[in-house]
């Protein structure tokens, strides 16, 4: 048998004596918001991109976690978002905007373990923190704060997992993650929240 150590989350949809699920005032805010062009999450999501940026410059992001060449490979990651993304042209000087980012905690505890006590799963969690800056005012579009994303993996101690991936195979999907919300948050307006 397993003993899981991770406290089980509360459904928000739970549901009323007739079966129908219940619409709490926030998400029937959000929903409006959504409909009428994107729901926010908390962390200060002011705004859309000004009409003139056409141009990013995306400087290596500052690793304060201790766990060497992230930095590097998530500011890589980053900036192939945007170039798949085509939206902003990435530019290293003169660029409209600076996107500017900081690792500042990584972290991998574990979760769950087995019959005998050896890890089955563990947990690993990115925080960041990020500002978009307009070059042309020196103005501070936005700024996020305690940006997490989050990767959960099995190990081969794992009794019944298919899907067993290593520390360093976990992170680097990590960081692709990281690096998507990233592209999002800048081009759509939300940082996505992590449901674990």
């Amino acid at each position: 048998s397993s003993r899981a150590y991770q406290a089980s989350s509360t459904n928000p949809g739970a549901e009323n004596g007739d079966g129908a699920c219940r619409f709490s005032p926030l998400l029937a805010t959000c929903y409006t918001l959504l409909v009428l062009g994107g729901c926010a999450t908390p962390g200060g999501l002011q705004g859309r991109l000004p009409d003139n940026a056409r141009t990013l410059n995306v400087p290596v992001f500052v690793n304060r976690t201790g766990q060497a060449l992230m930095e590097e490979r998530l500011t890589d990651e980053v900036i192939r978002q945007f170039l798949s993304d085509g939206t902003l042209e990435i530019k290293n000087a003169g660029a409209d905007l600076t996107l500017q980012g900081t690792l500042t905690r990584y972290g991998v505890v574990p979760i769950l373990y087995n019959s005998n006590n050896l890890v089955e799963q563990y947990k690993m969690t990115l925080i960041l923190d990020l500002v978009l800056t307009d070059n042309a005012t020196g103005a501070e579009l936005w700024r996020e704060t305690g940006a997490e994303t989050v990767e959960k993996f099995f190990t081969i101690y794992s009794q019944t997992a298919t899907d067993v991936r290593t520390e360093e195979e976990t992170r680097e999907g990590i960081l692709r993650e990281a690096a998507r919300k990233v592209g999002e948050r800048v081009l759509r307006g939300w940082w996505i929240q992590e449901q674990f």
